[in-house]
Parts: structure tokens; C-alpha cells; sequence
């Protein structure tokens, strides 16, 4: 049988672990090459004044480290649920839903695994939704695991 690969994209939050578990219940490590993939997000208030370049700077500066902190305690608690699997991981950068594609177009995995936070249908509207945008265009199958799942 064919070893299947699979990106499991996660956020560290509730659903994307929830979709680690799901992984982990419906495959055995020798059915799967599981590549674990996490944006590093830079988070800048939206007004920013900063009162000089150096001040600029330094904001960019603790964003950029927040969001690399962010990325790798989302692999950790990620890989950790899937530790039979031994899964690679990935820090990607840029917008999650075109970082996530854009990963996906170019190793051409046979299905993409995503949790969903669970906004209701408002909330994905004025905020967006990593999982639906990749959902909508991805090349390969994508399935969402609903965090209560």
C-alpha cells in the first residue's frame, strides 16, 4: 500500500490540536508521512506611532519575535500529539491561507489536515477564516476538524 503524505496545518489552538488527535486516531504511522506546518505571524497594532525609527524598529522587532514564539509552541504541542508519526514541520511565512497554499502547490501532498476555531458564520465574515480560505482553494482535499469533534 501507499505511504500517503499529509500536511497537518496548525495553530497551536483548540481545533488544530483536535485535528493532530483526529490524524493520529484514523492512520497508522506506517500509512501516513505526516509534515506538520505552522505560520509565523507578525502581529502590528494597527495605529502605530512610533515616536522615532528606533522605536519603529524595536515594535517590529518584539512583533517578529512574538510570532516565532508563537510558530514553535504550536509545532511542539502539535508534534507532541503525534510523536509515533515522527512528522517534520515546517515554519512558513506570510498570510496563513496563502502560506499554507502556497506550501501545498508546491509538494503536492495527497490531503491537507486543519482544525477550525469555531467562529460562528459572523464572526468568519468579518474576521476570516484560515480554514475556509484554504478549503476554497486548495489543489488537493482538504478536511477540517471541528474543535468539539
Amino acid at each position: 500500500m501507499k505511504t500517503l503524505q499529509a500536511v497537518l496545518a496548525s495553530d497551536g489552538s483548540r481545533g488544530a490540536l483536535r485535528a493532530a488527535d483526529w490524524l493520529a486516531q484514523h492512520f497508522e504511522p506506517d500509512q501516513v508521512k505526516v509534515t506538520v506546518v505552522t505560520v509565523e505571524h507578525i502581529d502590528l497594532p494597527a495605529f502605530m506611532e512610533p515616536s522615532s525609527p528606533d522605536a519603529y524598529e524595536t515594535m517590529l522587532n518584539e512583533a517578529k519575535e512574538r510570532g516565532r514564539r508563537q510558530a514553535e509552541t504550536a509545532l511542539a504541542e502539535t508534534v507532541s500529539r503525534l510523536a509515533a508519526f515522527s512528522p517534520a514541520t515546517v515554519v512558513l511565512n506570510g498570510p496563513p491561507v496563502e502560506a499554507i497554499l502556497r506550501y501545498v502547490d508546491q509538494h503536492r501532498p495527497d490531503f491537507v489536515v486543519m482544525g477550525r476555531r469555531g467562529h460562528t458564520l459572523l464572526q468568519s465574515l468579518l474576521i476570516g477564516s484560515v480554514s475556509l480560505g484554504v478549503l476554497q482553494r486548495s489543489s488537493v482535499p482538504v478536511l477540517v476538524v471541528h474543535p468539539e469533534a
